[in-house]
């Protein structure tokens, strides 16, 4: 008997699947797997002076976003909330999430936290956080005598 892997199979499916089969009282025990929804995907890279964080925050005001760096820890937070409420239809699935956001990131270097800019474009937040003087050293290769 050989094993065969398939490559198509997604855990993370797979129990969001077995969620939507589980008895209402069993639920609560698998909430986080449906709260990874509300975490902003984000790219994180480097230029020569600073670093900058583009994160997918779509449906999104800008009003509802917080910003905030401590040491080199950027903290993206907010809410997505539902603009109208739908009272007397039957719902087959619902799969957009409400509800608070708070994601993290630990930046490669020091930044200047003072200087930091961000703009909000059709959902992607760009914040560009300019490096510390003593992060912008560049290195120097070394020869091997």
């Amino acid at each position: 008997m050989s094993i065969v892997r398939r490559r198509d199979w997604d855990p993370f499916t797979w129990v969001e699947d077995l969620f939507e089969d589980l008895p209402f009282t069993f639920r609560p025990l698998f909430a986080p797997v449906r709260t990874r929804a509300l975490m902003p995907a984000v790219d994180v890279y480097e230029t020569d002076d600073s670093v900058v964080v583009e994160a997918d925050l779509p449906g999104i005001r800008k009003e509802d976003i917080e910003l905030s760096v401590l040491e080199n820890r950027l903290t993206i937070s907010g809410s997505m909330r539902r603009e109208r409420e739908v009272s007397g239809e039957g719902y087959y699935r619902r799969e957009r999430q409400r509800g608070r956001f708070e994601r993290t990131i630990t930046l490669p270097v020091e930044v200047q936290a003072e200087k930091a800019k961000a703009t909000f474009v059709d959902g992607v937040l760009t914040i560009t956080i300019p490096k510390a003087p003593q992060a912008r050293v560049k290195g120097r290769r070394i020869a091997i005598e």
